[in-house]
């Protein structure tokens, strides 16, 4: 097998099909731009229509299938650049009913035609990284020479009954914080389910005046998400608590019918505590109606939402931790016979990884900074093996979370890991 249909095949088991990674835009925020020399990522062309409907086989059987997103080491570009788009999306949700697929787009290659097909796939969800809802300003960021194409779509979702979310990478320095705001009331107003704010990530090669002020983003996304029902985050959210406080409710969900809004806080579900965003957020899509207690202003109520088991309940949170990493942390230290290990993480994950292993014997959590990309980049996605040595110290044992390495144990270098520290770095 080629190095390239394992990192394909790789890609499918995590739940996203590669599809093209031919691109018609020049965005000035594109990571790809910046990477420091030795990342080793792959690109394709048109993958042909019936490679990727027989690597279907390889998808998840739970969970979002994901169209339009990079993932591992393969460079994902416009899905709809390619000609057999829809035909790739039909196949997919004819092969898997009942899963939802998340079709990421800029929207340039968006017409009324097109809507009108897509509004027929049932479980399809849409995201649109808009970026600008201004012309001008979706062609300074985005090099857009159609901009008002991709406006338009998104009046064309909002008229067939297609639903969609809105995400724009921040840039106030080059647009200004009005053409964000007017960005994110737009979306509102067009109907969008939720709308991601992205702080832009950017490597050590990154020109300086690029980089945006986190501070002012959070302040920003504050302001325009007190002002809606529409759940408005900021990405990645650097949380510093586990709380299970909600982000919103999708509009005409379980959860917005039940009254359930912002910053309400989930304390049980059907009585189970929840231990954290990521906990809650699980805890409710298993449960079949599940009762749900939460605090608002100070006060506890409960309140029973109406939906399937293995469903959404249209609550939204920020990523904080996930409490299956305690159990397994646990059974990594049974089987090794280890007293002591410290756990990597992110730097942006740190504060809650922190928190959620205070108490666990044993084990401390540790941040990893990305010294090889730079910059403000702070996710454990682009960390490679160099950074983690760089925080180890002589004879630790030390976890990380295996998913910045691909099918074959590599990095975005390409490296494995060292013989040196191979009974001392554990990969969960």
């Amino acid at each position: 097998m080629s190095e390239l249909r394992a990192l394909l095949i790789d890609a499918a088991r995590r739940g996203v099909m590669p599809v093209t990674s031919v691109c018609n835009m020049g965005c000035v925020f594109c990571s790809h731009r910046y990477n420091p020399e030795g990342v080793q990522v792959a690109r394709v062309g048109h993958r042909p229509l019936g490679e990727i409907l027989e690597d279907v086989r390889y998808l998840p059987r739970r969970g979002r299938i994901v169209l339009g997103e990079s993932a591992t080491r393969v460079i994902e570009g416009e899905l709809f650049t390619h000609p057999d788009a829809l035909s790739i999306i039909r196949g997919i949700s004819r092969a898997r009913p009942g899963q939802e697929i998340s079709v990421t787009t800029n929207g340039s290659c968006l017409n009324a035609g097109l809507v009108e097909e897509l509004a027929a796939i049932p479980g399809l969800e849409m995201t649109v990284s808009l970026n600008s809802a201004n012309s001008e300003n979706r062609y300074r960021l985005m090099h857009d020479t159609e901009p008002e194409r991709a406006i338009e779509a998104i009046g064309l979702l909002a008229s067939a009954g297609v639903r969609f979310h809105g995400s724009l990478v921040a840039m106030p320095s080059l647009v200004g914080e009005d053409d964000v705001r007017a960005t994110i009331r737009a979306l509102d107003r067009w109907g969008a389910l939720t709308v991601r704010v992205i702080h832009p990530g950017f490597s050590r090669m990154a020109p300086k005046h690029l980089f945006q002020d986190r501070e002012t983003l959070a302040r920003l996304v504050k302001e325009e998400a007190a002002r809606t029902r529409m759940p408005v985050m900021l990405e990645p959210p650097a949380l510093q608590d586990l709380s299970a406080r909600t982000a919103g409710a999708i509009r005409g969900s379980p959860a917005d019918r039940a009254g359930l809004v912002r910053d309400d806080v989930i304390e049980r579900v059907n009585d189970v505590v929840a231990k954290s965003r990521v906990h809650a957020y699980r805890l409710l899509f298993d449960a079949g109606h599940p009762e749900v207690t939460y605090v608002r202003g100070g006060e506890r109520r409960q309140v029973t939402l109406e939906k399937r088991p293995e469903s959404s309940s249209g609550l939204v949170f920020e990523y904080d931790a996930d409490v299956e990493v305690i159990p397994r942390v646990r059974r990594v230290m049974k089987r090794r016979g280890l007293r002591a290990v410290t756990v990597g993480c992110s730097v942006l994950a740190y504060e809650c990884m922190r928190l959620m292993l205070a108490g666990v014997r044993g084990v401390t959590a540790r941040p990893v900074a990305n010294r090889f990309f730079g910059g403000n980049i702070g996710c454990a996605g682009l960390l490679t093996f160099q950074d983690i040595l760089s925080e180890m110290k002589p004879g630790e044992h030390m976890v990380v979370d295996g998913r910045f390495v691909d099918i074959n144990r590599e990095d975005l270098t390409g490296r494995t890991k060292p013989d040196c520290v191979r009974d001392c770095l554990i990969l969960l």
